[in-house]
């Protein structure tokens, strides 16, 4: 099962745009950057400490058969990841922390620093990228923890991608395709829902462009990134509150969480808009 699940990702990943998602040990060059803090670099682990902007950042990824465990410690915090693969299930304990914007930005900045490195060491470029699943998981982790909303706490929850939850939110895995219209429905910090039809991938402005995409605004060429429903909820959601000074947890926390398995299971369906 362990084999077949690393040719599948390969599979897919070849169907768009990535030519090559080889399994191997991670190559050095760009990664001996002494500001990433990198300690073991092996096919099975990466591991790593170091201070960015006066915040200490520990880290850790370690292949479990078929599944990653992910650990990072953020000054005081400790956010932890379990991504198993076979099946789709995503569980995450935070040990109840709240991260301020400054931790949140500084984790975004780690995983753009990372995966430059990463694809950098390889020699990559935007129509031939080389990611070991390992390195896929732990950025795709880094890049959802830093957009969590303001003040949401992070408690232990799983999510599993085959599973849709009726009056929740969740919608599992569900891929949707950029220029279609879909019906979105989120709930607000009053449990009121709010219903919209939007089209995918239309720009809402500022930093919310690509909606529907799970990631950062449109994202980075060497980090493939899945269109989902959940991802399109969380999006609007994010767009109505917070980008009008009333967002945080109330009103978009649950929607963020919802699209946790998207993150990470979401370009391993096929899910590329």
């Amino acid at each position: 099962m362990k084999q077949f699940l690393k040719h599948l990702f390969i599979g897919l990943c070849s169907v768009l745009w990535i030519t090559s998602c080889t399994e191997r040990a991670l190559q050095k060059t760009a990664l001996e950057d002494p500001t990433l803090g990198l300690q073991i670099n092996t096919a099975e682990q990466l591991k790593g400490q170091t201070v960015i902007d006066q915040h200490t950042l520990d880290y850790q990824v370690v292949q479990q058969e078929s599944a990653y465990y992910i650990e990072v410690l953020i000054d005081d915090h400790r956010l932890e990841a379990w991504i198993s693969y076979s099946p789709e299930v995503v569980t995450h304990d935070g040990h109840n922390a709240v991260l301020t914007q400054e931790q949140k930005a500084l984790l975004l900045s780690f995983f753009d620093q990372l995966g430059t490195a990463i694809v950098n060491s390889n020699g990559n470029t935007p129509t031939h990228i080389e990611l070991v699943l390992m390195e896929y998981a732990f950025l795709r982790t880094l890049e959802f923890w830093s957009q969590a909303p303001d003040g949401f706490v992070h408690d232990r929850r799983t999510n599993h991608a085959d599973i849709a939850l009726k009056g929740t939110g969740n919608d599992g895995v569900t891929c949707i395709k950029k220029g279609r219209s879909y019906r979105l429905s989120y709930t607000d910090r009053n449990n009121r829902t709010i219903r919209k039809t939007r089209k995918a991938n239309y720009n809402g402005g500022g930093s919310y462009d690509c909606m529907g995409r799970c990631g950062a605004s449109c994202g980075r060429w060497w980090v493939p990134s899945a269109w989902t429903l959940d991802c399109f909820e969380h999006d609007q959601c994010s767009l109505d509150y917070s980008a009008s000074g009333g967002g945080g947890d109330p009103n978009c926390g649950d929607e963020w969480w919802n699209a946790s398995d998207d993150w990470v299971f979401g370009v391993s369906r096929g899910c590329f808009g």
